[in-house]
């Protein structure tokens, strides 16, 4: 037999008689049909207007019109997904009462939501175009000049050339002494420069830069493949 700590639960769902752990599947997949976060924003429109706390049995009332137990486990779906419209003011074993977050700090995490999503999508298309590339014949590949034109995919492509001089170009007892002496000691003045600084400065220089894009250019990738 197993036993569960209380910290291990987060909600308690309340009214539920006669309980049947076969139903399980079923409630929670019936739960999880419900799941539309657009139904918070209008609870939180409502709630921002009346100026109110709310509890979970409450905001079940108002968004499904019910307070039974698989609308209150809804909800606390609902909640535990959402990091915009509301946040636990207070809670104990038994409820937990919820704060509407006031709109400018909602506005500025919907900026924020929006900016990663779009983020993830670029990168998402970015990725899809080097694999692309890869599987070209070699004699249909982009031309590297080709991978500048665009500012977006040139900064990437860039983070990829100094990823790949990193990766490659660096020994590892450069890359432990730079770790260390990064850690204990850094220079005053350009007068106290080691053979070792100089060293680590030459990595950026031109030539290593058209080294790493020997390796990052999608005549080699069949090699150096970039996953997603």
């Amino acid at each position: 037999m197993t036993s569960i700590k209380p910290q291990q639960i987060t909600f308690i769902i309340p009214g539920v008689e006669n309980f049947d752990h076969t139903e399980i599947l079923d409630f929670v997949q019936r739960a999880q049909s419900n799941l539309d976060l657009t139904l918070l924003e209008f609870a939180w429109i409502e709630l921002l207007e009346k100026n109110k706390l709310v509890r979970v049995e409450e905001l079940a009332e108002m968004i499904f019109g019910s307070a039974e137990p698989l609308e209150r486990y809804c909800v606390h779906l609902l909640l535990s997904n959402d990091g915009i419209y509301f946040t636990v003011l207070e809670s104990k074993s038994s409820f937990s009462v919820y704060r509407y977050r006031p709109a400018v700090q909602v506005n500025e995490l919907l900026q924020m939501k929006h900016a990663k999503e779009a983020a993830k999508k670029e990168l998402k298309e970015f990725v899809k175009l080097l694999k692309s590339a890869r599987e070209m014949p070699s004699h249909s590949k982009p031309t590297k000049s080709s991978w500048r034109t665009e500012e977006k995919i040139r900064h990437r492509i860039e983070s990829l050339e100094a990823y790949a001089i990193d990766k490659y170009y660096i020994s590892p007892g450069l890359k432990r002494w730079r770790r260390e002496r990064n850690s204990v000691w850094s220079p005053t003045s350009s007068g106290q420069k080691s053979w070792m600084d100089r060293q680590e400065e030459m990595i950026s220089t031109v030539h290593h830069m058209e080294v790493a894009w020997s390796i990052l250019s999608l005549r080699q990738f069949d090699r150096h493949q970039v996953s997603a």
